[in-house]
């Protein structure tokens, strides 16, 4: 289990991409899977020197911080996402869902990860997006829905998915001021 903080040094490997035959650099080893945030959100800190990935180095999926310019990677929360796609940068904030359905944040700097809004349990989360300031979250839940059936027969989806399926599961698109607490369905 990695501490809060910790550099851990980067196993960087060099070579030669066949395509464009530039040098390109590997910089995590194959000990873990690692990636990126989805491309929408922030991923450079503040003053341009980390790039936040995520990690499921312990087995559970955490916020990491690569410094190429230091050749390490830095441990962000020990508290474990909802999914590797789940972390996003607001000013000095990592922004996420933890497992248990919490949306809250850990400093950039790394530390304790507060939780600041509890999700309904029984729906689906989109990603999380943070205001570039970190104090603003704005996230979707929406309905579950069954599993569409189609008989084999004919093809035809009966009438009793139809709807869901014509109109999508209902959603709100939820907005959290993570200072205070205060969130505000904004449309669904």
């Amino acid at each position: 289990q990695p501490n809060v903080g910790d550099k851990i040094p980067l196993a960087i490997q060099a070579r030669e991409d066949a395509v464009s035959g530039r040098l390109v650099e590997r910089l995590t080893d194959n000990s873990a899977e690692f990636a990126v945030t989805y491309f929408t959100k922030e991923m450079f800190t503040p003053d341009n020197k980390g790039v936040l990935i995520a990690s499921n180095r312990t087995g559970e999926w955490l916020p990491y911080l690569i410094l190429p310019e230091e050749r390490v990677m830095r441990c962000l929360s020990t508290t474990p996402m909802n999914a590797w796609s789940s972390p996003a940068i607001g000013g000095e904030r990592v922004i996420f869902v933890s497992k248990d359905g919490q949306l809250g944040f850990a400093p950039l700097s790394g530390g304790e990860f507060t939780p600041v809004f509890q999700l309904p349990p029984d729906r689906h989360w989109s990603e999380v997006s943070a205001s570039s300031c970190g104090r603003y979250a704005v996230l979707t839940y929406m309905e579950k829905t069954g599993p569409a059936t189609q008989r084999i027969s004919d093809g035809v989806f009966p009438s009793s998915t139809s709807e869901g399926l014509a109109f999508g599961p209902r959603s709100v698109v939820l907005w959290v001021d993570l200072d205070t607490g205060i969130s505000k369905g904004l449309t669904g």
